[in-house]
């Protein structure tokens, strides 16, 4: 994937957790959606693994499984939330490996050269009653082409499209306790670098 599309989420995140909390002593759990806009750039040096090219700030951006990754990061995303009060987002890193592609076969008569990467991808967040959690993710990115003809074969790369899971993270744990999970799917501009997602799942407190 390119760095327009590992550029992932950030930017703006709505958070709106929606629905009736379950009786009795038991966990509340709640459906969750979010909007996540954004861009983003490559990280520092020291942010980056010497050997795989991935994102050395945590376990789960820290894998490469083909050798040959790339790292981002997501510059002061700004947070917009309902739900779960005003959020803050730090620490937004993004790995994408090269050199995992499922479409092996190459472009064939002139084609588009076909293109689907796997991502990981890491954000701390931070509510305004000092409650903290880590969200992480992991999905593919594909290349998406459009105009293709018999003048122009290979089309014009214009986004890439993104989908996958996420989860909070039991490392670092969450404050106050909190578990969540769910799906993603989204759109990376190639010549902006734009990124918009949406996330839907579930929230337990």
């Amino acid at each position: 994937m390119k760095k327009c599309v590992g550029m992932l989420v950030a930017g703006v995140i709505a958070f709106a957790a929606v629905g009736a909390a379950r009786a009795g002593s038991g966990p509340a759990t709640k459906p969750a959606t979010a909007i996540i806009k954004g861009t983003a750039a490559p990280a520092p040096s020291n942010d980056i693994d010497v050997v795989t090219g991935a994102c050395n700030v945590s376990a789960w951006v820290d894998v490469c499984p083909s050798g040959s990754c790339s790292c981002l990061e997501i510059q002061s995303p700004t947070i917009g939330a309902s739900g779960k009060g005003k959020l803050t987002a730090s620490n937004f890193f993004v790995t994408t490996d090269k050199g995992v592609n499922p479409a092996t076969e190459p472009a064939v008569n002139g084609g588009p050269d076909p293109r689907c990467n796997f991502m990981t991808g890491v954000v701390d967040l931070a509510d305004n009653q000092g409650g903290s959690f880590t969200i992480n993710i992991i999905g593919t990115s594909c290349k998406h082409v459009i105009g293709i003809s018999a003048k122009n074969p290979t089309g014009k790369h214009d986004q890439d499209l993104i989908s996958g899971g996420w989860g909070i993270s039991a490392d670092p744990a969450p404050n106050p306790p909190e578990s969540g999970w769910g799906t993603w799917t989204g759109s990376a501009k190639a010549s902006t670098q734009a990124v918009l997602i949406h996330l839907s799942g579930w929230i337990s407190h």
